[in-house]
């Protein structure tokens, strides 16, 4: 059932922790973050799975109706908000802060993701996630490298 596909991906989407950032003509790497990087409204331009067995097989998830923006407050505090086809809407909060070593820290998730900016736009790769690409309940999801963009509103 194609809503609760995108339901599936909107929550893998969220799964991921949604480490973002900065605006201007700034590049921004791991260990060099601040919360004023965060500031801002922020859509999702891209959400694509790529199949680690086969780099070939690759779901868009923007291609097949599903849109988000993140808004992030001064204070690190931020409102998710998904929309995918359905129509199926996913409104998630939490906080963002910044570690000790300048790397993004959310505060529904644990881990480090390769999170990068140039400009207003942000670069997310994780490597460790896994994805249904043949949408059946009854075969596990394969393991899939996964790369999201961000661009400020």
């Amino acid at each position: 059932m194609p809503g609760m596909r995108n339901l599936k991906l909107a929550s893998l989407l969220l799964a991921v922790g949604l480490g973002t950032a900065a605006c201007g003509d700034d590049e921004v790497g791991p260990g060099e973050w601040t919360i004023d990087d965060l500031v801002g409204t922020w859509v999702i331009t891209q959400l694509e799975y790529t199949a680690d067995n086969d780099p070939d097989e690759t779901f868009d998830v923007i291609d097949e109706g599903t849109s988000g923006t993140i808004t992030i407050n001064g204070n690190g505090n931020y409102t998710l908000t998904l929309s995918a086809p359905g129509p199926i809407t996913s409104t998630t909060t939490g906080t963002f802060s910044i570690d000790d070593s300048g790397n993004v820290v959310d505060s529904n998730e644990s881990g480090n993701l390769d999170i990068s900016r140039s400009g207003d736009t942000i670069t997310i790769r994780d490597e460790s996630v896994t994805f249904d690409f043949d949408d059946d309940p009854e075969t596990p999801d394969e393991a899939a490298d996964l790369v999201m963009v961000w661009e400020k509103q």
